[in-house]
């Protein structure tokens, strides 16, 4: 089944991009640090929950067949590999260049995790935990296909599992494993509930949301932000909890993509230019920024204006993430999508006689 784009997923991208670089300038003394020490994660939650729709949309109302899983599989790896790996390379060949590199992208054990993608380490962490989701949504979307059960269900029984093993303390024992996908999980799987809401569902929510909302909520519930910021709270005395686990900081984003994903007028501005941008150079920026803010700090620009350098991180991750998408995201992605047509392609079923 074809789905329509959805224009203010795009722009969500964008802003969840955009809220991990100010919480890194944020923990680097650039910019309030009411911003960082946790704004960042939440941008990755919305990244992993933006993941999780898409997959649904794209796969699940597909066949459970070879050909499907290798389109699959050759999708993901040229979507996320290339760009990856070059950036990882860039970081160490920039660890062994500088003192003070971020944690993934010098020379030791962190950065070999993040190359083999077995645990997220360092800046880089949210990848490994992207690229095991892939695994388990082969998992999902075989036993939803082959075995013929309730996606619903099975997506059910995988949130309780996850709330029962954090609630007899699970997580801590993944403490010095670092991040880790039974941690975030649920917000891939809150990602693949939504895609199950077909088009049409999608434009009656909005009108009704709508209809009972004044044009105004989507820059009303943006501003409210602050509000969730895990280091306020803490500042005023709220608890605040791991980021994955946190009410908060898994709500915020959940809502903001479920009105993105209906296209719920209050959030229209979303789908402008500037952010649409954004949310197609939004892997580059997240790659990138570490590396950057790091050269950053060693300026004068520094001591002139934090803000200004915190805005010049923010612009140069922008130009340098959109020159790598030319230079090596499409040119990659064509490469490896075009070795993988003139391969033979695994079947399964009823596949042809040799």
């Amino acid at each position: 089944m074809e789905h329509q784009r959805i224009r203010q997923l795009d722009g969500l991208r964008g802003l969840a991009a955009l809220a991990v670089v100010v919480s890194h300038c944020a923990n680097a003394g650039l910019i309030p640090e009411i911003f960082g020490k946790g704004f960042g994660k939440m941008g990755v939650a919305l990244f992993f929950a933006l993941s999780g729709l898409l997959m649904g949309r794209l796969y699940l109302d597909r066949p459970f067949t070879g050909r499907d899983i290798w389109g699959f599989a050759i999708s993901r790896i040229a979507r996320v590999l290339p760009l990856y790996y070059v950036v990882l390379l860039l970081g160490l060949i920039f660890g062994l260049s500088f003192d003070g590199a971020p944690e993934g992208l010098s020379w030791g054990s962190a950065a070999l995790d993040s190359a083999l993608l077995w645990r997220g380490n360092g800046v880089l962490w949210s990848v490994p935990v992207e690229m095991q989701f892939y695994l388990a949504f082969l998992a999902l979307w075989c036993i939803v296909r082959l075995l013929h059960l309730s996606f619903v269900q099975v997506v059910l029984c995988a949130l309780t599992a996850q709330a029962l093993w954090i609630a007899e303390g699970g997580h801590e024992l993944l403490r010095d494993w670092g991040e880790t996908l039974p941690l975030w999980i649920h917000l891939f799987l809150f990602g693949l509930l939504l895609s199950r809401i077909p088009d049409h569902s999608r434009a009656r929510l909005s009108r009704a949301l709508d209809h009972g909302l004044p044009p105004a909520t989507g820059f009303f519930l943006v501003a409210l932000l602050p509000l969730a910021l895990p280091e306020l709270r803490r500042q005023v005395g709220l608890p605040v909890m791991h980021n994955a686990i946190d009410p908060i900081s898994v709500g915020v984003p959940v809502a903001l993509l479920f009105l993105a994903f209906i296209e719920s007028r209050g959030l229209g501005w979303l789908a402008s230019r500037p952010l649409r941008t954004l949310g197609a150079l939004s892997f580059g920026v997240y790659l990138v920024h570490l590396p950057i803010l790091s050269l950053i700090q060693r300026t004068a620009l520094v001591e002139v204006s934090p803000a200004l350098a915190a805005l010049a991180v923010a612009v140069l991750s922008v130009l340098i993430a959109a020159g790598l998408h030319v230079l090596v995201e499409r040119p990659a992605q064509r490469a490896i999508k075009g070795a993988a047509q003139r391969a033979p392609t695994p079947c399964t079923g009823n596949c042809p006689a040799p």
